[in-house]
């Protein structure tokens, strides 16, 4: 009930319509029993004066309605007022007391502004992210299938080649499905390469596209023979086409990688919006599927669950694979959006998480500040309180400077957040490694973003500020005058205050943990042996259309050829074209069998296949261990060999000699469909360390002779540093065939940077939060205990004049300051192990650290806070008792 009033007092609310109605009906009721008493005395009896009373007041309803109106008026009169004077005087007295402790205010202001910028902009990436619907009409209905339960490989899955398809599309109206596809678009100046796809028509209806140009594919287009018709990007439309109006209807050739035998004269039907954005970006080109293949996207029917519609799925697939499917396998499906953004999850999230505790922290390292300011005005505010103010007048005056000291700050913040999102938005999908799944491609967050992360981290900052307040009401008024007089350090400040800065501690210890972490596996990510030389090497990428190079032997002697003319330039040393770029795009994991033994997918090992040209081990300055490289001898016509690393030749062989053993492949989606060509070991190399299908696997070689491809990676050394090497690979490759688009062009350290970019922006942010905190916390350490040596001067000098030497003083002030930061050690290491394993199990490369990393973190914690103790523990152990105690 005390706390009910005190709200009540605080708020100044109003009277209840109630109560206003039983004062009223006591007030009227008053003025009755008066006047029956005064005719009472004039001779008439109690019931005949109270009839005469009620007769002379006249009608008590009319007159409670009119008493309950007024008073409802002056009430809220009264209330506006008071409310209003009050927060004017608030306001006043607040900017005053701002101004008068600038240094305190900026500071308060400046530490709020950092810890609220940084978790608005980081949390208005997790909204583009995680919560923003993906823009397509009912996006939370869209899920993507897998071909077994999860994601994850599956053993022994069956192969769905002959499955009929149709009966799903009609359980499922708007199911699609893409046949990736790579396209060389000639007829202008160069030809370029353009990634694309082949849908059918429910891909547009579905997802809500149509062109900003032009027209959509007609339905008689998705026919097996119907004219052939593309719809182009709006990027692909201005870099390569300049951006003419005209070009809708016109007529260009188009080579498809995957469909050679299409029609080569392609007509442009339309040109996509620029703010489109799709699922993946296999959209330069688009084509119409005339036979849709397995659903790749299902949008579910309202009211169906995903268990409902995996069972209907399950339905219709598994009869048709007959009796020998694993029981427990199904086909499973993904919430498109999460399925999107499972890379960047966990990242996201990671940095909310250390921005709240970065907020955390900084909202109480203020309120600490506050606390301690607040006890050192205890004399000013009980005198106030002495001379007529009350309770909850100081407690909303203190309440109010929590208030603009907080809109100040997220005023400050959200400048801040605007300029980092600017600062970040161009970067930010090269970090996460998927683009924002945005129309406009941009963060895009929103006043309403922006203003529910300030409004919570206002809120954090304000519960912070109830502190001091909530100290200040427990005080007494004679206590507080005489603590004032004293400088003594007791009440609920000095525990408030450890509390604060143990919890400070252990976010601190939280953040450098996962740090250190992150900063460890960068460091282990860059040190690590690549196995080859990147240094030099520029990679591109071309395709090779299968309707001008239509067998194997047209595709090697081209491939040839553009080697020898790569190589004629004086800028290249050495040329080679490869499938399977490291760091890039191509390679495939298969499982390997050594000849004789069981072919079982599951306990199989498994090897990054590459295909490479002759040369290509040699160029990536990749060592050989035994036997040999592939030379121009490893054609079709040869026994068909490979050259694998040592890891593998261990793994797959034992202790065996490797050279001249063979082995089989199985199928890259670990299904139990083999290849029957067997593979002979011709050569053993060192080991590499780079992403197959995000994970490391030991690397297979096979010869590009023996198995050519029409989509290829183009790898060179340059003799120098030559910045223009892409466009003297371009000029080259124009030599031998000038339809041939040489796309892609990169510089490998750029790929290998790349590949850990994620982790190195995570550990720089949660390095850059770790310091800010561990600053913040020392500050408040310091601090904390420079207040208590100053409030217990007085019991200092007691203790030195009866004798205490100067040690035993500095170490009962450091075992003040020192038990706080142990409490806060433990609970921060406590939550550093959980932290450690959450981080490991979600972010690729990062690698738990162990208790060892965490101790090393506490170590280094706690010997900053001892150093930070170090300045007022001696300051203490100088009190002059005399001085101390006259002063007193």
């Amino acid at each position: 009930m005390k706390l009910l009033k005190g709200i009540r007092e605080y708020l100044r609310v109003p009277r209840s319509a109630r109560r206003i109605e039983r004062d009223v009906r006591d007030e009227l009721q008053m003025h009755i029993d008066l006047r029956a008493a005064e005719l009472q005395r004039g001779g008439l009896s109690a019931e005949e004066a109270r009839r005469a009373a009620l007769e002379q007041f006249g009608d008590v309803g009319d007159a409670e309605q009119f008493c309950r109106e007024a008073d409802s008026a002056g009430e809220s009169k009264r209330h506006r007022r008071s409310v209003f004077d009050e927060l004017r005087q608030d306001a006043r007295i607040t900017w005053r007391q701002l101004g008068r402790h600038r240094a305190f205010s900026l500071t308060a202001i400046g530490t709020l502004a950092i810890a609220i910028g940084a978790t608005t902009a980081i949390y208005a990436a997790v909204h583009a992210y995680l919560v923003r619907p993906l823009p397509y009409p009912n996006a939370d209905r869209l899920y993507q299938m897998f071909t077994a339960p999860t994601r994850d490989r599956f053993p022994n899955a069956p192969r769905l080649d002959d499955v009929d398809w149709a009966p799903l599309y009609r359980e499922f109206p708007g199911a699609f499905t893409w046949d990736l596809d790579g396209f060389t678009v000639a007829g202008e100046e160069r030809p370029v390469a353009a990634v694309g796809a082949w849908v059918p028509e429910t891909y547009f209806s579905t997802l809500g596209l149509s062109p900003a140009m032009g027209r959509a594919f007609r339905p008689d287009e998705f026919d097996a023979g119907a004219p052939a018709v593309a719809l182009i990007s709006h990027r692909l439309w201005m870099q390569h086409f300049g951006g003419r109006p005209g070009v809708v209807g016109e007529s260009v050739r188009l080579y498809s990688s995957d469909r050679p035998t299409e029609t080569e004269i392609v007509t442009i039907a339309g040109v996509l919006p620029a703010n489109t954005w799709h699922i993946n970006r296999f959209t330069e080109v688009l084509r119409p599927l005339p036979a849709p293949r397995m659903p790749y996207i299902l949008p579910l029917p309202p009211g169906m669950t995903r268990a409902q519609a995996e069972a209907r799925i399950d339905a219709i697939v598994r009869p048709q694979l007959g009796g020998t499917v694993d029981p427990a396998w199904r086909m499973g499906l993904g919430n498109l959006q999460d399925e999107y953004t499972r890379r960047a999850r966990p990242v996201l999230l990671s940095l909310l998480g250390a921005a709240a505790c970065m907020l955390l922290i900084a909202g109480a390292s203020v309120a600490g500040a506050m606390v301690a300011r607040s006890a050192a005005r205890q004399g000013e505010l009980q005198l106030r309180v002495a001379l007529g103010a009350s309770r909850g007048r100081l407690v909303r005056q203190l309440l109010t400077e929590s208030v603009v000291l907080a809109g100040i700050a997220a005023g400050a913040g959200v400048a801040l957040a605007v300029a980092l999102l600017r600062g970040v938005e161009s970067r930010l999908p090269s970090w996460l490694g998927s683009p924002i799944p945005s129309s406009t491609g941009a963060l895009d967050p929103g006043w309403s973003v922006l203003l529910l992360a300030v409004a919570a981290s206002s809120a954090v900052c304000i519960v912070f500020g109830l502190a001091p307040a909530w100290i200040l009401s427990r005080r007494s008024i004679a206590g507080g005058l005489r603590r004032a007089e004293r400088g003594s350090g007791g009440g609920l400040a000095p525990a408030l205050r450890q509390v604060l800065i143990g919890a400070q501690v252990a976010f601190t210890m939280i953040l450098l943990t996962g740090a250190s972490l992150l900063v460890t596996s960068v460091y282990a990510l860059g040190a690590r042996p690549l196995g080859f030389t990147p240094d030099g090497v520029t990679s591109a990428q071309t395709l090779l259309p299968e309707s001008r190079y239509p067998d194997s032997v047209s595709q090697v002697r081209t491939v040839n050829r553009l080697i020898e003319a790569l190589e004629t330039d004086p800028r290249i040393a050495e040329a080679a074209f490869v499938f399977g770029i490291p760091f890039g795009r191509g390679a495939l994991p298969m499982p390997a069998y050594a000849e004789g033994a069981a072919r079982d997918p599951v306990t199989a090992p498994r090897g990054g296949v590459t295909i490479a040209t002759p040369g290509y081990l040699e160029l990536m300055r990749i060592p050989l261990r035994s036997g040999r490289t592939f030379t121009d001898a490893d054609d079709a016509r040869a026994t068909k060999v490979a050259v694998v690393s040592a890891d593998l030749a261990r793994t797959l062989f034992g202790g065996r000699e490797a050279l001249g053993q063979r082995f089989a492949l199985g199928a890259p989606d670990g299904s139990s469909h083999q290849d029957s060509s067997l593979y002979t070991v011709a050569g053993v190399v060192g080991e590499t360390s780079k992403p197959v299908a995000g994970e490391e696997l030991p690397d297979i070689y096979l010869p590009y002779a023996q198995h050519p491809q029409g989509f290829m990676g183009v790898v060179v050394r340059a003799r120098g540093d030559d910045p223009g090497i892409g466009e003297v690979m371009r000029t080259q490759v124009a030599t031998v065939d000038d339809a041939l688009a040489l796309e892609g062009v990169s510089p490998l350290p750029s790929l290998v940077e790349r590949d850990s970019a994620t982790q190195r922006v995570l550990a720089g942010l949660l390095a850059t939060f770790g310091g800010f905190a561990l600053g913040l916390t020392l500050l408040g350490l310091y601090g904390a205990l420079s207040y208590m040596v100053a409030q217990r001067g007085r019991e200092l000098a007691v203790r030195a004049a009866i004798g205490a030497s100067t040690d035993s003083i500095v170490r009962l002030v450091l075992r003040e300051g020192s038990r706080t930061t142990v409490i806060g050690l433990v609970t921060g290491a406590i939550a550093s192990v959980w932290l450690t394993r959450i981080l490991a199990s979600r972010i690729a490369g990062v690698q738990g650290g162990g208790v060892l990393s965490i101790a090393l973190v506490g170590l280094v914690l706690f010997g900053s806070a001892l150093a930070a103790l170090a300045i007022p523990a001696q300051r203490a152990a100088r009190v002059d008792p005399a001085i101390a105690l006259r002063g007193d």
